[in-house]
């Protein structure tokens, strides 16, 4: 093989990892975090079309040690869906952890949507918030949306709490008043 070949194999090889990653991408905000599966879908059928099968994409990642972020999320998300592999959420949640790590944006999403849903690890929905939080400032929209959905659950958590002490208070002056009506009675 020469050197020119090698570095068209080394290009088109970037190219159809990329490629991928944009799959992922694009497809997060169309499809919420319980769908995932189907975006796992688009990119065997991306992989199809460009003459590869989730084997070669799992295989090319794996092999070369990967260093780069793009390279962890890929794996990461192959992992976790069993793309080419076998899933194993654990080992995800560290191919996830080692993007994040590397202050990668969609790294930092991934890993926060594995604190939030228990995935590969112990669910930390303050760790996902903290992750959601850093990926969102780096301007990863995926991230700002589900910072906005944690903090509207937060809210309403917040708002039942506020009515069922109200409920409360309600009830006890209630009670309080009732008991003064009594003996004002007697």
């Amino acid at each position: 093989m020469s050197l020119n070949s090698s570095t068209e194999n080394a290009t088109s090889t970037l190219d159809w990892l990329e490629g991928t990653l944009l799959v992922i991408k694009e497809n997060l905000a169309i499809f919420p975090a319980t769908e995932y599966s189907k975006v796992a879908e688009l990119v065997k059928k991306y992989l199809v079309r460009n003459q590869k099968t989730p084997e070669n994409l799992f295989d090319c990642l794996n092999k070369q040690n990967p260093k780069r972020s793009i390279d962890n999320i890929l794996l990461g998300f192959s992992l976790e869906h069993g793309i080419g592999t076998i899933p194993n959420l654990t080992k995800a949640f560290l191919k996830y952890q080692k993007a994040a790590n590397a202050k990668d944006s969609l790294g930092q999403f991934f890993l926060g949507r594995c604190y939030n849903n228990g995935i590969g690890t112990k669910q930390d929905r303050e760790k996902a918030f903290e992750l959601y939080l850093k990926a969102a400032e780096a301007g990863d929209s995926d991230a700002e949306y589900s910072l906005a959905k944690e903090r509207r659950k937060i809210q309403k958590k917040h708002f039942n709490f506020i009515q069922k002490q109200q409920r409360r208070e309600t009830q006890r002056h209630n009670t309080i008043l009732h008991f003064v009506i009594e003996m004002d009675g007697e």
